[in-house]
């Protein structure tokens, strides 16, 4: 099925370049990557205990993005795809991260810095996603 989804809007003007860069996937085509900090609300001692896992216990999908299909290759922990190599189907594949931990953490910081001066604000949702549409694949045109 389709996986969560969160929709940004933001004032490119007004970013800091730091926290952007352009990326490009070969047979997939040009993208960028944004950091961006989302606080999470620890509520309880169980929300903390969800919250606080390590690498290794984080398991994502492998997908072949350059297929058409997006075909599922395997699945793969958060430490082996930090460690810089992954094994898929007996090929060892190099990865590399798409984030920074140190970058994570000064966002962490600048959002904490905010909030605790009061000038970080909630809004309401400006549109929700139809829960029972399927998503429509882009295209390939060359």
């Amino acid at each position: 099925g389709n996986s969560a989804t969160l929709a940004l809007i933001g004032d490119a003007k007004q970013m800091d370049a730091r926290f952007i860069k352009a990326a490009y996937f070969e047979k997939y085509g040009v993208s960028m990557f944004v950091g961006i900090a989302i606080p999470i609300p620890v509520l309880d001692e169980d929300l903390a205990g969800r919250v606080s896992v390590r690498n290794n216990q984080i398991e994502t999908n492998v997908i072949d993005y350059g297929s058409g299909n997006f075909e599922v290759l395997g699945r793969v922990d958060y430490e082996s795809l930090f460690s810089g190599k992954i094994t898929v189907n007996g090929k060892k594949i190099r990865t590399a991260p798409l984030s920074s931990v140190r970058t994570a953490r000064e966002l962490a910081d600048i959002l904490r810095q905010e909030i605790s001066g009061g000038r970080f604000y909630l809004t309401e949702p400006l549109a929700l996603f139809n829960k029972t549409s399927g998503l429509n694949s882009l295209e390939i045109r060359l």
